[in-house]
């Protein structure tokens, strides 16, 4: 079933995520009415809208949100911001067996459609993490969207999700897509699935598409993804990006502070093992040279 949600008039702000869609469905009329539909009906009536503008693949905790935020500071822009809807969209169409290849990629096209409506210009989508691993998949949908793929030090990457662990990297919410089995605790089982994401993105990641790095934002913001996504900025929009990646993209209000050298001081031997058994060698295919293999 799919249920719709009435967005006023009011644009979108840097980003449509999960607690704006979230105060959508809680206005009075939302929550009052609430129009629903069956999947089926869903696809068959999707209108058609144009083409995201870009993508964002990310191996989770690297700046997507920074990213997500500045693009939608473009005129005429909105970022889709890892919706649950959409995620949820992906997780079907990607896992459920009995859909046929049309199906699955009928499905993707239609849950963004969905968002694309209303005339916007530029559209791009933030997807999670672990979408990676349904690349092929989103590419058949839109083949000619161009992606962004953004990575970060595995190790920092890692002590992220041992501080704040993310339900995104969790097996057991999400069995029918990780299917990992004998790990010791959640730092091996973050590792494991990150490295099955780089892996994934080794793999399916074609000439032309961009990878880059954390340390590489947020300029690379302007000078990178906005070309590869064909799209110009004056010095003003840029002006208002470099503002917003002044700010901490997870805690609105706070001054963003660098933390590249305290995560790589609390990283012990034994994560440091881990992401050079789990993940070393898929990140360096994405980044050759750079990153140097741990003793």
């Amino acid at each position: 079933m799919v249920d719709w949600a009435h967005g006023g008039t009011a644009p979108f702000a840097a980003a449509l995520d999960q607690p704006a869609l979230r105060a959508i469905a809680e206005r009075p009329l939302n929550r009052l009415l609430r129009p629903r539909m069956t999947l089926d009906d869903f696809v068959a009536g999707a209108e058609s809208a144009p083409a995201p503008a870009g993508f964002i693949f990310h191996m989770s905790r690297c700046g997507s949100t920074l990213a997500a935020r500045m693009l939608g500071a473009l005129p005429g822009g909105v970022t889709l911001s890892e919706l649950p809807t959409i995620n949820d969209a992906v997780l079907l169409a990607h896992a459920a067996p009995d859909l046929t290849p049309e199906q699955r990629v009928a499905l993707v096209r239609a849950i963004l459609a969905a968002y694309g409506r209303g005339g916007r210009r530029l559209c791009f989508v933030r997807f999670e993490a672990w979408h990676t691993l349904a690349l092929p998949l989103l590419r058949r949908a839109f083949p000619q969207t161009p992606l962004v793929f953004l990575t970060r030090d595995p190790v920092e990457v890692l002590v992220s999700h041992r501080r704040f662990g993310g339900t995104d990297l969790l097996a057991g919410t999400m069995p029918q897509i990780w299917r990992i089995d004998g790990a010791a605790d959640e730092d091996e089982l973050a590792a494991r699935a990150l490295g099955r994401i780089c892996e994934s993105a080794a793999m399916h990641l074609r000439a032309g598409d961009l990878v880059i790095d954390y340390r590489d934002l947020p300029s690379a913001v302007w000078t990178r993804i906005l070309p590869h996504f064909g799209v110009t900025a004056d010095d003003s929009v840029r002006a208002v990006m470099a503002r917003l990646a002044q700010s901490d993209a997870r805690a609105p209000g706070a001054v963003f502070a660098p933390d590249t050298n305290d995560k790589q001081r609390q990283a012990d031997d034994v994560l440091r093992l881990l992401a050079e058994t789990h993940i070393g060698e898929a990140y360096r295919r994405l980044h050759p040279g750079a990153y140097a293999a741990m003793d």
